[in-house]
């Protein structure tokens, strides 16, 4: 009697195995199923074989990792500003959202052509700015000292001016201003027309 009960136990577990290992056997192949459904679905309403659809999202990722970047337009341009152009642009772009450059603008002082970075400042001179910087620049090196800023020691490198007479010049633009022409010089004392003819060529104001 033992024996039997313990084979009909044995075959109940047999059983209930064979029911559990079932039921985890259909289990997996309806996941299987409801996985592959997604794909299908998921494929049907974004066709990976639509080129265009492709390449269109392919420019707009590309297009946003490109970056922005921000510059400052001023000067001789007809909307002065900052404007937001994408990394990897050039002035000239750069110019274009600004409306341009206006009449009288030294166009060619700029290099258009030069790639652009993130906090640059543009600045179209004029050409009257561009004329204005040249004359400057030109009295800067003509090698005449400026009677009415010249320091003592830039005086004294006057032929006939030593240090009194450097003093005494720097003493008479202080009491009575700047000189207005080279020629009033001779009203500083010691400067007579004989010193004056010898640095006159050497003095400007």
């Amino acid at each position: 009697m033992k024996i039997k009960q313990k084979q009909q136990i044995k075959r109940a577990m047999v059983f209930r195995i064979g029911v559990f290992l079932c039921v985890m056997l259909i289990a997996l192949c309806l996941s299987g199923c409801e996985k592959d459904d997604l794909e299908e679905e998921l494929a049907s309403e974004y066709d990976v074989s639509d080129d265009t659809g492709y390449e269109e999202l392919r420019e707009e990722v590309s297009a946003d990792s490109v970056g922005k970047i921000y510059v400052y337009v001023c000067g001789a341009v007809k909307s002065p500003g900052v404007y937001t152009l994408k990394n990897g642009s050039h002035v000239f772009e750069a110019l274009e959202m600004a409306g341009g450059c206006l009449e009288g603008a030294a166009e060619d002082a700029v290099n258009q052509a030069a790639l652009l970075s993130d906090g640059e400042q543009i600045k179209i001179p004029s050409k009257d700015e561009i004329a204005s910087a040249l004359e400057v620049s030109n009295e800067a090196d003509d090698g005449k000292v400026n009677i009415n800023t010249a320091t003592a020691e830039e005086l004294t490198s006057l032929s006939g001016i030593g240090g009194s007479r450097a003093e005494a010049i720097i003493a008479y633009r202080s009491e009575h201003g700047s000189f207005k022409d080279i020629e009033d010089i001779k009203n500083v004392a010691g400067i007579k027309a004989g010193l004056y003819a010898k640095i006159k060529d050497y003095i400007k104001i």
